[in-house]
């Protein structure tokens, strides 16, 4: 019903099954429990496993499995090459396999060898020729090659030339995070830091698998921003200011959560030039987008929210918000987008109630189907089932009248409807 962007890194796991003989028209799954899972593990196989983790309600589950898992070449390729399981990693608002496979996106897809080691972990949305790329490596070969690097890098081998290689390796294993991205650039000086390669290697590979790679205040972070006419230079320049755009406000997302505030705040300012705008970056390689995001009006009062919430400042955070409030008053996408948001990601009353605040001003701006679906599943948060089903069925009628699918509001109805049911038992 209501598309999410990327303002928060979002978070899957997938597991992939065996086909069925006659079926290559899609990758289909054969669900298991979780315990199932850990008796397969153990086992040695003659054929690498795919592991697709899903929850059932997950949006970005939904897109992978139509856009990339209903390609007839991938479900053939998989039937011939994989033992392919899918597991529902969340059951009951519980996590089952977040300690072990150290999941927290959805969905996640995990490539295990025939010895069942880790080689390749994708989190999130991956697009259909990615997966098959990934699928067509040879991973016993690449984990060989992988292990290498990775135990000379551990046993002290730190210099720049071993670094890039070992950077090229885990590029091509989908291996590469912030610890040996940084540990690379922190290896060069100044000279090396405006040579095309690096500046490529910063453009390319700061964002990688979804994921920003670059710390704040690190030689990657300084290049990016301090050099921009040597971006601008050589890559498409709004893709670069995309970049820029994602980098930071990822950034200014790290120092909240470990409550850096004179950094914070020093750099805050800097995420309004990027506000008020949608950005995709795109793979140089193929042009395809990789990720798709939104900076929304008066972003740095959201950020500014999120860091005196995460860092338990109730005073300051309501005080935040109330100067926000007043700001959205009249703008009726950032007050159903928020309402959205905080409905979807926070179960205190606290939260959904300032949700609920906001949809109501939504409504009062826009009755539309969209809005008052919203704030069903709002008060179907709240446990208040009767005014949920008003508002549910009230968004049906609207979405009839204007042509609109209503597939999502519905099973939304029947959820309401099944505790309703439930409750006067």
């Amino acid at each position: 019903m209501m598309k999410k962007t990327m303002n928060l890194p979002a978070i899957v796991l997938v597991l992939i099954f065996n086909l069925p003989l006659l079926s290559f028209s899609q990758v289909n799954f054969t669900p298991l429990s979780w315990t199932e899972v850990q008796t397969i593990i153990d086992e040695k196989q003659d054929k690498p496993v795919l592991l697709y983790f899903f929850f059932s309600g997950c949006g970005v589950c939904k897109k992978i499995e139509v856009e990339t898992f209903q390609d007839s070449t991938i479900a053939s390729f998989v039937l011939k090459n994989y033992k392919a399981y899918k597991i529902n990693g969340i059951v009951n608002g519980k996590s089952l396999v977040n300690d072990f496979y150290n999941i927290h996106i959805y969905p996640t897809l995990i490539i295990l060898d025939t010895n069942n080691q880790i080689v390749h972990k994708v989190s999130g949305y991956i697009e259909k020729y990615e997966l098959l790329q990934l699928l067509k490596i040879d991973h016993n070969s690449l984990t060989k090659s992988y292990t290498w690097y990775k135990n000379m890098f551990e046993s002290g081998i730190t210099n720049k030339d071993f670094l890039r290689d070992y950077c090229s390796i885990a590029i091509n294993t989908f291996e590469l995070d912030s610890v040996l991205f940084n540990r690379y650039i922190e290896s060069l000086d100044s000279t090396d830091l405006i040579t095309y390669d690096v500046l490529r290697f910063i453009y390319m590979y700061s964002i990688f698998n979804n994921k920003c790679l670059i710390r704040y205040n690190s030689k990657a972070y300084n290049s990016i921003f301090e050099q921009s006419e040597l971006y601008f230079k050589y890559f498409d320049s709004i893709q670069v200011i995309s970049r820029q755009a994602f980098i930071l406000n990822n950034c200014l997302l790290s120092l909240a959560k470990i409550n850096d505030s004179i950094n914070f705040f020093n750099s805050l300012p800097k995420i309004s030039t990027y506000s008020n705008r949608e950005y995709e970056i795109y793979n140089e390689e193929n042009e395809n987008p990789i990720i798709i995001f939104e900076l929304p009006d008066f972003y740095s009062k959201s950020l500014e929210i999120f860091f005196f919430d995460h860092n338990r400042n109730s005073t300051k955070y309501t005080k935040s918000i109330e100067e926000y409030n007043k700001l959205i008053i009249n703008n009726e996408k950032l007050l159903r987008n928020n309402a959205w948001y905080y409905s979807s990601y926070f179960s205190d009353s606290t939260k959904l109630m300032q949700a609920e605040d906001w949809i109501k001003q939504a409504i009062f701006l826009n009755e539309s189907s969209h809005n008052y679906y919203i704030s069903a599943y709002i008060k179907f948060k709240l446990l208040d089932m009767v005014s949920a089903h008003s508002d549910v069925l009230y968004a049906i009628q609207l979405a009839k009248e204007n042509n609109e699918d209503y597939a999502e509001i519905t099973e939304l109805l029947e959820k309401i409807e099944f505790e309703m049911k439930r409750n006067d038992k």
